[in-house]
């Protein structure tokens, strides 16, 4: 991963969200809901090059909930904007919703939303697509989801699916619980 520490991956796979509606979204931002979120193990992400980034699957496109940054470790952990000037809330308890990110009339339908995910990204990333390097993935199911790093079954039609090897794809990072490998030492010298 270019913009990450290489630990910040490994860190990642003990975490799950969960995402819970919370409150209608006014004005032009009606149908538009705010929810909850835990981010509690996702690691800090200050002084490094590059922030999250949290999609919502909406009809089968990836629409940005908006870009964050967590700053330090555990549960007490904040939540913030690129900027920092806008607090989301502790990695416990934090809100993404229209008027929080600023996103307004663009952040998305979260009743239409099918999955999310995270991803990291680089700095200075303007576009409105993820980079695919998923890092958290989950099935909305009712009003809740639990995003994981160990990747969800989906359809090969989801933005970042990757094939599973078996005909099938899934959203996240691989399962490298049974993967296996081998080296061979050798010196110059030796055939």
């Amino acid at each position: 991963m270019p913009f990450f520490r290489h630990g910040v991956l490994a860190q990642a796979l003990a975490v799950g969200l969960l995402l819970v509606l919370a409150a209608c979204g006014g004005g032009n931002d009606r149908g538009r809901f705010a929810f909850t979120m835990s981010l509690v193990g996702l690691p800090d992400s200050t002084g490094l090059d590059g922030h999250y980034e949290l999609w919502v699957v909406q009809n089968g496109v990836a629409v940005s909930a908006g870009k964050f940054l967590v700053n330090g470790l555990g549960p007490t952990a904040t939540i913030t904007n690129l900027a920092g000037d806008r607090q989301y809330g502790t990695a416990m308890d934090c809100v993404f919703g229209p008027s929080i990110t600023l996103l307004g009339e663009d952040f998305p339908r979260i009743t239409a939303a099918s999955h999310l995910f995270v991803t990291l990204e680089p700095d200075g990333d303007d576009n409105l697509t993820p980079s695919c390097q998923v890092i958290l993935a989950g099935e909305v199911q009712g009003n809740t989801a639990s995003l994981t790093a160990a990747g969800v079954p989906v359809d090969g039609s989801i933005p970042c699916a990757q094939p599973d090897g078996a005909g099938g794809f899934y959203l996240g990072l691989g399962d490298f619980s049974t993967a296996s490998g081998s080296f061979q030492l050798m010196s110059p010298t030796d055939d």
